[in-house]
């Protein structure tokens, strides 16, 4: 996992670089995948690996404290859609408070960790992305298309963001670009 010790040099590496961090999944690359052992259907392989896959990464990094001992490491868990970041949250922070004592000391909570170094990537068209941007603002969530694959019910991905009309213009603006010029430290 994420949180091994063997992966401190390279922790250590990327943040003394300022180099950022996209978590991705590995569907199709014959490695360990979420769902593997049960399924061979392509569809429920890939509606499973992807969140499942970014909620173990995520739980590792925050609560197996690589976030802690790397403030400066920058994480993008990438193209998994945002509805799940609440809710996981959520469920780390009930963990952490009821069961905390039986995993290592964290000096910060969970929504701090990601809030203070994560970002998530939404689905230009995700249904949920206004509750998301309610529950823990627009500053963490960073726009990718995953062209050329279909994952709007438009043909220009881009347009299927810029054209919604639940989300504030500046909200929309730190989506589409402040956050990932913030994220790549592009100026």
């Amino acid at each position: 996992t994420l949180d091994n010790p063997a992966f401190d040099p390279l922790w250590s590496t990327l943040e003394e670089l300022d180099v950022p961090v996209g978590i991705h999944e590995a569907t199709t690359m014959n490695v360990p995948e979420a769902g593997t052992d049960r399924y061979d259907n392509y569809l429920f392989l890939h509606v499973i690996s992807h969140p499942h896959e970014h909620q173990m990464a995520m739980l590792s990094l925050i609560c197996g404290g690589v976030l802690e001992r790397h403030p400066r490491l920058r994480v993008a868990f990438l193209e998994s859609g945002c509805g799940w970041v609440p809710y996981w949250l959520e469920r780390m922070e009930q963990h952490v408070r009821y069961w905390g004592g039986a995993s290592m000391p964290l000096a910060l909570s969970p929504t701090e960790y990601f809030t203070r170094q994560c970002f998530v990537s939404p689905f230009a068209d995700e249904s949920v992305l206004p509750d998301v941007v309610g529950r823990l603002g627009p500053s963490n969530l960073i726009y990718t298309t995953d062209y050329p694959y279909p994952y709007t019910s438009t043909e220009r991905i881009p347009d299927a963001l810029r054209d919604r009309d639940d989300l504030a213009p500046d909200t929309m603006k730190q989506i589409i670009r402040d956050n990932a010029r913030g994220f790549y430290r592009l100026g």
